[in-house]
């Protein structure tokens, strides 16, 4: 008990000296709280911005919450909306790609049987009748005598 009384004398008699010379001295030797510099500061800065959030921040959400849940729910709205519609533009052109491919594969497969009746057509004989296809290999006969 006696430590503590002690230390409690020596800071009031340490106040009581600081006033005293504060005083005296006049206004003029008082310490100054100069907050053009404490914001100068980053630190101090920085710490007065957070803290400014941290307080904010709930009231803000307070006030602000019954206008967020419709919006969120329009934007959710228009965004299901559009998805929707994305859906059934990618079915419907899948639709189109599927009957250009088919359009296309008829083509050549009617192009390649045009083009084998041609070449059939070319290759057997202006005689031949016997209905034989591919080509008629003919040789050379040796003169008659």
């Amino acid at each position: 008990m006696q430590g503590t009384q002690s230390t409690t004398l020596h800071q009031l008699a340490l106040r009581y000296t600081l006033a005293k010379t504060y005083f005296l001295r006049g206004k003029d030797h008082m310490p100054q709280l100069n907050l053009r510099e404490m914001l100068n500061n980053p630190t101090v800065k920085n710490t007065a911005i957070g803290l400014g959030i941290a307080v904010l921040v709930p009231i803000a959400v307070t006030y602000l919450a019954p206008l967020i849940r419709p919006v969120a729910r329009s934007t959710l709205k228009i965004g299901l909306v559009t998805a929707e519609k994305g859906r059934e533009m990618a079915a419907e052109f899948g639709e189109i790609f599927d009957d250009l491919v088919a359009e296309v594969r008829e083509e050549m497969s009617t192009n390649r049987e045009n083009a084998k009746d041609l070449l059939n057509h070319s290759l057997s004989g202006p005689g031949d009748t016997n209905g034989r296809s591919g080509a008629s290999i003919q040789t050379k006969s040796e003169p008659s005598r």
